[in-house]
């Protein structure tokens, strides 16, 4: 019972059907909330920093400095305030950008079954939020610490936990323990495979990359839905395998009631 990316990724086109633009908004906010705020002024002071650049190049400086203004005295303040946005960015992602990834997760497995609410996107806040932060906060730590040994000793760990996120979208109480357990089950065997999945989308992160400065690091919103799509449709397979093969017990992830028997 293997899964096809072709296939996987058809079906996350037909289920973008009617709500990309839905999709989109998730994704955006999503985005901007898990500190992609701050990446847009990261942005903008990269694109300063080279308007002054070219400013002194041209030997502009004299018109600037007959007005007692220059570029680089009004943005001079930027490595510090830099410095204080790299911190809150850090403390944005782990406590904020948990809550958002499970709820986008979340909304693109109800997606697949034709809802489309988008308040759902905020759900990770209303369930289980503490849990959901120290899950992730400690599956991300475990990844960097495997990448501190080799770059491929992380590569393996982010695989091994690849689901973690849509399984707390199912079941937002599940320990961070039991949740990388599943998903280690999940991808056994399959590892390669979803590094060529994952891969499967490298030209469209080109396009992203060659249009981020333009849309402020905003392109790759344009991109997500497609690719959380197909990420929620092997998700749901693999999930849905597990389960018609005794591997793993619904009610664990929300799918049936505790006292109800799987089928």
């Amino acid at each position: 019972m293997n899964w096809q990316r072709s296939i996987l990724k058809d079906n996350a086109k037909i289920s973008l059907h009617n709500c990309y633009w839905v999709s989109f908004a998730v994704s955006l906010v999503a985005t901007l909330l898990s500190g992609g705020i701050f990446s847009i002024y990261s942005s903008f002071q990269h694109l300063v920093k080279k308007l002054h650049d070219f400013q002194d190049g041209l030997f502009l400086r004299n018109e600037w400095s007959g007005a007692d203004f220059s570029w680089h005295h009004s943005f001079g303040f930027f490595p510090t305030i830099s410095s204080i946005l790299a911190l809150l960015t850090l403390l944005v992602a782990i406590f904020i950008g948990a809550a958002m990834m499970v709820g986008a997760s979340r909304y693109y497995l109800h997606k697949r079954f034709g809802d489309t609410h988008f308040s759902t996107l905020f759900s990770g806040f209303q369930q289980s939020w503490g849990n959901t932060v120290g899950v992730l906060f400690t599956t991300n730590l475990f990844i960097f610490l495997w990448s501190l040994l080799f770059i491929v000793p992380g590569i393996v760990k982010r695989y091994q936990y690849y689901y973690v996120d849509f399984l707390l979208a199912d079941n937002p109480s599940l320990t961070g323990k039991r949740a990388r357990e599943i998903s280690w089950m999940l991808s056994d065997g399959e590892k390669g495979r979803l590094f060529l999945f994952d891969l499967s989308f490298f030209w469209w992160y080109i396009l992203v990359g060659l249009t981020s400065l333009i849309t402020l690091g905003l392109s790759v919103s344009f991109l997500m839905p497609y690719v959380e799509s197909a990420r929620a449709e092997l998700y749901i397979y693999v999930r849905d395998r597990a389960i018609q093969m005794n591997q793993l017990n619904p009610a664990e992830l929300c799918l049936q009631p505790a006292n109800s028997q799987p089928q």
